[in-house]
């Protein structure tokens, strides 16, 4: 962060918020304070998330504080006397930037960031690869499910929810994407999974963990 020029990073990405300090929720703020040798990192949520947090949080300090997980961090570094706090460009809005803005007054200047976390997480270790091997292993093992439901007549919807079925029984916290089952021709493969039924001959495309794309021919 020091070579970015920064004091603090507000960290808001939810997937770069869980890969500094394990959160899975879906409301928490990562105040990383630049240090001389390690960065200290504070974890902000609110009262809906207590024992969750207190749960998955690993080498940040918690603090579950009465407001919006945001504001509570804008505040935190506000008492931390940061001079040059960085924020997620890439993922904050315009109207929450000039939120953030007049909390900080004109002590604190914002300077845009782009990719820093996301830097770390392109190396991935050893557990990580693993995670990545079983989420594969197990995309591939639902194709027999798909087989086994799909058949003229088949809602889309229900071959989809199946799919996702057997993925959370064999372990998966949630899809990665929505998951797609479309017939048709090829076109359909950017498509949803709608109410429509399968017909004989149709080209049947489903993905989701991991988008990973099979075709059948029935």
């Amino acid at each position: 962060m020091r070579q970015a020029g920064l004091d603090a990073l507000l960290v808001t990405h939810l997937p770069n918020v869980r890969y500094l300090c394990g959160f899975s929720g879906s409301a928490g703020v990562v105040l990383l304070q630049a240090g001389e040798r390690s960065h200290k990192a504070t974890f902000y949520t609110d009262g809906r998330y207590t024992q969750q947090a207190h749960e998955e949080i690993q080498s940040a300090k918690v603090v579950v504080g009465k407001k919006a997980a945001l504001a509570e961090a804008t505040e935190g570094a506000i008492k931390a006397r940061v001079n040059r706090l960085g924020f997620e460009a890439d993922q904050l809005c315009f109207g929450t930037y000039k939120q953030l803005a007049r909390i900080l007054g004109r002590k604190t200047k914002l300077k845009a960031t782009s990719g820093l976390v996301e830097q770390l997480r392109i190396i991935k270790d050893a557990d990580e690869i693993s995670q990545i091997r079983a989420s594969v292993l197990l995309a591939a093992s639902l194709f027999q499910t798909a087989l086994s439901v799909t058949k003229p007549g088949v809602a889309e919807t229900l071959v989809a929810g199946e799919l996702e079925l057997q993925a959370r029984r064999a372990g998966a916290e949630k899809m990665s994407f929505d998951t797609i089952v479309a017939a048709g021709g090829p076109v359909v493969v950017a498509a949803r999974a709608g109410i429509g039924a399968t017909d004989s001959g149709s080209r049947i495309y489903n993905h989701g963990l991991r988008c990973y794309t099979r075709g059948l021919l029935l």
